[in-house]
């Protein structure tokens, strides 16, 4: 992985805030657009479905029950699409704890730590699916146990001046 520099990395912004510095991350890029067309496509089936399924007296009950599973991937989808136009994902590091905030859409992954639960910061590479990679920030806590902190960050050298700008507010040392 690459050593991070005093630049900021593509896909991050560094802003200031009273109590320390605020990385976000901002979810929308344009791997959305095709996964916003095929939700539409995907929901609009499943409404022209429904549709001619109580268009008729007496709808089938399988014609109504077979695609809830289908709605139930739609729903997710649709809302994964609307947080990637809304969401971004705040990290702010203090003296005292380190917070990660998604927002405005809900989402999984809010937390707050104490620097003190903190011993030391370290990126993780995931494979995803097809070949591709995620990068999570972890840290080791008090008992040495690895324990994540950010998720799924699409490249590395965002993951390594995550975990350094950790280091330096919180004045830990790199393990090597």
């Amino acid at each position: 992985m690459n050593s991070p520099t005093n630049t900021i990395p593509e896909g991050l912004d560094l802003v200031d805030a009273p109590d320390g510095p605020v990385i976000r991350k901002v979810w929308l890029t344009w791997k959305v657009v095709p996964l916003a067309f095929f939700a539409v496509f995907w929901d609009g089936f499943l409404v022209f479905w429904y549709v001619q399924a109580f268009s008729k007296p007496n709808p089938q009950l399988m014609s109504v029950l077979f695609p809830l599973g289908h709605v139930a991937v739609g729903l997710g989808l649709t809302y994964y699409v609307i947080a990637s136009l809304v969401n971004r994902t705040d990290i702010l590091i203090t003296r005292f704890a380190v917070r990660v905030a998604t927002g405005p859409a809900p989402w999984i992954g809010n937390k707050e730590v104490k620097a003190g639960d903190i011993t030391d910061v370290l990126v993780r590479e995931r494979s995803a699916n097809r070949g591709s990679r995620t990068y999570s920030v972890m840290y080791a806590d008090p008992s040495r146990k690895e324990r994540k902190l950010v998720a799924s960050l699409s490249e590395s050298d965002q993951a390594e001046f995550v975990a350094q700008m950790i280091r330096t507010t919180l004045g830990i040392r790199k393990a090597e």
